[in-house]
């Protein structure tokens, strides 16, 4: 499945999107008027410490995800920030 048919499913299933790949999927959520919400993991890392990233995110997700993004680092260190940003 390609990148964009992927986005599009989750789009349309409401999903919030977990992924490592920032780069390919950072140009769709900028082009998308509403998105679901995305966590992103910035370093490709053993299992074991994915997981931890993962659950640094989750740890920001609170309740409404509505056009969010969670970006962890190797760090283990969370951001959250809304993309699009509405002016």
């Amino acid at each position: 499945m390609s990148d964009e048919a992927l986005f599009d499913w989750v789009l349309e299933a409401g999903f919030v999107f977990v992924t490592n790949n920032w780069s390919d999927f950072r140009p769709l959520v900028v082009g998308a008027d509403v998105h679901p919400g995305l966590i992103v993991i910035l370093e490709n890392a053993p299992r074991a410490e994915e997981i931890a990233y993962f659950r640094a995110g989750l740890a920001l997700t609170g309740f409404d995800m509505v056009n969010v993004v969670i970006e962890v680092d190797g760090a283990g260190r969370a951001t959250r920030y809304m993309l699009p940003r509405l002016e």
